[in-house]
């Protein structure tokens, strides 16, 4: 997975938020810029060519009009790699307000559909999770407590606890507290997912779309997890819609049908563990 956030007057790849900071700064300048270059032209040519100096004037503006559309194009372009960043389509900018979402809300953790992470400058994928930044944020701060915070993950996961096997495998993906091991990252999050976690089930979706900590890429499987995500995950809905723009009737048929099955599994495999739960009848 690619980006060419650098790549001008291009809407592929994402930008960080401070990125897109400088660029509205920028733009800002530039747009100023223009007018007052725009206005004086006018005024000197009026000044100096009298009556002809109107038609060079409207000849100045035509030339500084071309330069406007396209800083504005380059802004709109920049504006859509901010959206991917925060794993939406380019056309979310025209939504009203929506820039101050772009301007001071942090963007996906990891890869998404639209590029790598623009923050991780060696290329790597972290391989965390979008919409869970708080939690992320406690990782960095108590990195040097992260071992133990590892431990008990462990032992409340292999308890069963859904969560702490979703946390686990965070661990896992991050190297937090243990060794970084996609693979065995991808294993707790199906553990998780399989009890129903929506953070896992999208996470895993994730994995199957990159191929990360599988064999390969597989975008059925993507699409399924990401329908059962969806029911209360809008990060998975909306990389679920991406997703269904690129893949063909048939997969989207069969990534449905591997939906309902999993959901059935994930019914079955509750029933059977709140039937354990449960005392016998006196």
């Amino acid at each position: 997975m690619t980006h060419n956030s650098d790549i001008w007057f291009t809407t592929d790849g994402r930008i960080g938020r401070e990125k897109y900071w400088g660029i509205q700064g920028i733009n800002a300048i530039l747009w100023i810029l223009l007018v007052v270059v725009r206005f004086a032209g006018s005024f000197i040519a009026a000044m100096a060519l009298g009556r002809h100096g109107e038609a060079v004037g409207i000849l100045i503006g035509f030339v500084i009009s071309g330069f406007q559309l396209a800083l504005l194009w380059w802004l709109l372009a920049y504006g859509a790699k901010r959206c991917h960043d925060l794993g939406n389509s380019g056309f979310y900018q025209l939504i009203p307000f929506y820039l101050l979402f772009m301007l001071f809300q942090e963007g996906d953790v990891g890869d998404n559909f639209y590029g790598q992470n623009p923050n991780n400058k060696n290329g790597q994928n972290p391989n965390a999770v979008a919409g869970i930044t708080e939690t992320f944020k406690w990782y960095r701060n108590a990195a040097a407590g992260m071992t133990e915070t590892f431990k008990w993950y462990r032992k409340a996961a292999d308890l069963g606890d859904a969560e702490s096997q979703y946390r686990l495998g965070v661990c896992y993906a991050n190297g937090r507290g243990v060794a970084r091991d996609e693979v065995e990252a991808v294993k707790w999050y199906r553990k998780a997912a399989e009890q129903g976690s929506s953070h896992a089930q999208y996470t895993l979706g994730l994995c199957y779309a990159s191929g990360i900590g599988l064999v390969a890429q597989d975008e059925v499987d993507a699409y399924a997890y990401w329908d059962l995500a969806g029911i209360t995950n809008e990060f998975a809905r909306n990389h679920l819609a991406v997703l269904e723009k690129q893949m063909t009737a048939d997969q989207i048929a069969a990534g449905q049908k591997r939906s309902k099955e999993l959901q059935k599994a994930i019914e079955e495999k509750i029933a059977a563990k709140q039937a354990v739960s449960k005392p016998p009848l006196p």
